[in-house]
């Protein structure tokens, strides 16, 4: 496993994605946890990672079926990881930050 922190945007990653991401960076270390954003786990690049839970936080603009199972296979090779989370970004019909952050309270462990 590869940990590090990259601020960065991938190719085509919407600013909500990104937004998604590091407020998810940003409650998980406000709780003391040891978080790291877009690093490798198993076999794959973690939107975020919550090593202190072992939790992966996949942020995405699709839900099928056969993309959650091949994230979760891909994340599960890893022994640091326990689950992985899925967070659809059509939940957050608004950037206003009151929402994003109880929104994505429901989903932090």
């Amino acid at each position: 496993m590869t940990l590090g922190n990259n601020f960065f945007t991938e190719k085509g990653e919407t600013i909500k994605h990104y937004l998604i991401k590091m407020i998810i960076y940003k409650l998980l270390r406000n709780e003391a946890h040891e978080v790291y954003v877009e690093c490798q786990v198993g076999e794959g690049i973690a939107d975020v990672f919550d090593k202190t839970t072992g939790i992966v936080y996949e942020v995405q603009n699709t839900m099928g079926k056969a993309l959650i199972q091949e994230k979760f296979q891909k994340y599960m090779k890893s022994v640091s990881c326990n689950d992985v989370k899925i967070i659809p970004l059509a939940i957050f019909p608004d950037l206003k930050m009151p929402n994003l952050i109880k929104l994505l309270g429901e989903f932090i462990v």
